[in-house]
This record gives structure tokens, C-alpha cells and sequence, in this order.
């Protein structure tokens, strides 16, 4: 059944936005009648008829919701210094929300080599990766901020840090605190700093392994991602 990002998904009529109604209409050719699923992104899927076949704006009727499986209590936050090559940090994207990720920050740190996103462009990757691995979880995707100022918001939860510094043997699984809310620093690929390090860990960051590979910052990132889901068991 194709999925669609309905972000006001509740039961009734409701009207598609003009980029899901192109695709739905010139991609996958369906038309008035036609039985979809849509999601609000926040963890709710309905079943939905086609009242009308318009690209300007679909209108659909909302039926009853679906239960989903992919429901959980905790939530993972990754603040991740962006790749030089977009498209690495791209694919990192999809990835990560095709596993399951709520919050994404990327980062400006002291040997960043990207210090500007399209915002836009990521939030379009993020909502066809929902669609394509059939997610209900569109993950919040916030503005490229200096490292300094992230670690000076508040964040629930346990904090660790992947960092890459010899002596740093820690294994994650090792000190993974198992339902709860976790959020993870990859810095960029030549690393964080001394003077960055030593300040999240002030800021209640540990320094975490990741495994005894040195890992490009995108494959880090998944890594931190996967884990999560594996020692929650999910």
C-alpha cells in the first residue's frame, strides 16, 4: 500500500500537498478511488480513499487509523558534524531515518569542512525516506549550529560522545543505558578537537568506542544509530 506525509492526518477530509499530489497522480498513476495509507509522521497511519485526483492538491477522506509497530518511549537524538560531500551527509540521512531516528543537529565544529545545509532539500529526504521504509517517524531535523551553542541546550537523557582519541576504549554497549532518551556526538572527519572534547565532557558527555575501526563521520553516525535500536532491543 503507498504511503504518503499527511502532516494534519486525522479522520475526514483532508487535501494532500501539491509535491505528494504529483507523485501520487503522475508517478504511481492512481486516481479518484484509489485506496493509500497516510502518515502524520509523528507515529500514526490512517487508511485513505482519493475523493479527487488533482496535482494542484488531492482531497482525501481519512478513515480509521492503523495500528503501527514501530512505537516506542524512547527517542534518539544525533548531533552529527556534516560530511564536505553532500551526498555522503545525504545518504546519512536516509539511513538514519530508515532505522529510526527522532532528532538530527548537525553541527559546526572546529575541523568542519561544511558550514552551510539546504534545510529544505534534507526535510525532502527525510519524508521520502519515511515513506520508502513505510515509517510513521519523521525525525526532526534542526538548523546547523555551532557545537558550543548545542552543548549549552539541555538535553534529557544520557549523552555520549564518539570520539576517536587512542585510550578511548569504552565500548558503547558497555555503558548503553538501555529505554531511555540517548543523544550521540559524531564529530567531523578529522575529529573533535582537545579543547571541544574536554568541554562536552564537562557538559555530561561520555566518550564513547564505537568499535576498534576508524569510521568516516556519515558511517559513525549509523553506527551510534544502529546501536541504540540494538541494545534497546528494537
Amino acid at each position: 500500500m503507498h504511503l504518503f506525509y499527511l502532516p494534519s492526518a486525522a479522520p475526514g477530509m483532508q487535501q494532500l500537498d501539491a509535491t505528494e499530489s504529483q507523485h501520487c497522480i503522475r508517478v504511481l498513476r492512481l486516481g479518484k478511488g484509489a485506496e493509500i495509507h497516510v502518515t502524520d509522521g509523528q507515529g500514526h497511519k490512517f487508511r485513505a480513499v482519493m475523493r479527487t485526483a488533482d496535482t494542484r492538491g488531492c482531497v482525501v477522506e481519512t478513515m480509521e487509523e492503523i495500528p503501527v509497530d514501530d512505537l516506542r518511549d524512547w527517542k534518539l537524538h544525533l548531533a552529527v558534524a556534516p560530511t564536505k560531500n553532500s551526498s555522503r551527509f545525504e545518504w546519512f540521512l536516509e539511513k538514519a531515518t530508515e532505522m529510526g531516528v527522532d532528532e538530527i543537529t548537525p553541527l559546526v565544529c572546529m575541523h568542519s569542512e561544511r558550514v552551510r545545509l539546504n534545510l529544505d532539500r534534507q526535510q525532502k529526504i527525510l519524508i521520502s525516506s519515511m515513506k520508502q521504509s513505510l515509517g510513521t517517524r519523521l525525525p526532526l531535523i534542526h538548523p546547523l549550529v555551532p557545537l558550543e551553542d548545542f552543548l549549552d541546550r539541555e538535553q534529557r537523557g544520557q549523552r555520549l560522545m564518539g570520539w576517536m582519541r587512542p585510550g578511548i576504549t569504552r565500548w558503547v554497549g558497555s555503558v548503553f543505558a538501555r529505554e531511555t532518551h540517548t543523544t550521540f556526538l559524531i564529530g567531523p572527519e578529522g575529529d573533535f578537537s582537545e579543547e571541544e572534547a574536554v568541554l562536552a565532557m564537562e557538559k555530561g558527555y561520555l566518550p564513547i568506542s564505537l568499535g576498534p575501526n576508524r569510521l568516516r563521520t556519515e558511517t559513525a553516525a549509523l553506527a551510534a544509530c544502529f546501536a541504540a535500536h540494538l541494545l534497546n532491543g528494537s
